[in-house]
């Protein structure tokens, strides 16, 4: 039998589900490069997507002005180790949760 592989680029911000959904819905997508220390004291991060295996969590810039009214952002500071949940005045229930989840497992890793 012959297997065939194939590469398919994915571009960051338009990841397809199936792609996702190999994270079971713990996909964190940082801002930066991976050998550059980050010496931002705080970091910013939107929820996408509500399903529960397709939602993940993308940096951007740590500004009032990203802020959604539609959507829920985690906010970590990282010189205290804390995180902070913002949900947007019209985020809905599944957001919400969904946002829920994803801080749960942060704070458990």
């Amino acid at each position: 039998m012959c297997v065939s592989l194939h590469q398919v680029p994915v571009v960051e911000g338009k990841e397809p589900p199936c792609f996702i959904r190999l994270f079971d819905g713990h996909m964190i997508i940082h801002a930066g490069k991976r050998d550059e220390p980050s010496s931002r004291r705080w970091r910013l991060y939107i929820l996408r997507n509500e399903l529960p295996l397709e939602a993940y969590l993308w940096e951007i810039p740590a500004e009032c002005r990203n802020l959604r009214s539609r959507a829920s952002f985690v906010l970590v500071d990282c010189e205290k180790s804390a995180l902070y949940i913002w949900h947007g005045a019209k985020s809905s229930f599944q957001t919400k949760q969904r946002m829920l989840d994803i801080a749960d497992w942060i704070t458990k890793r």
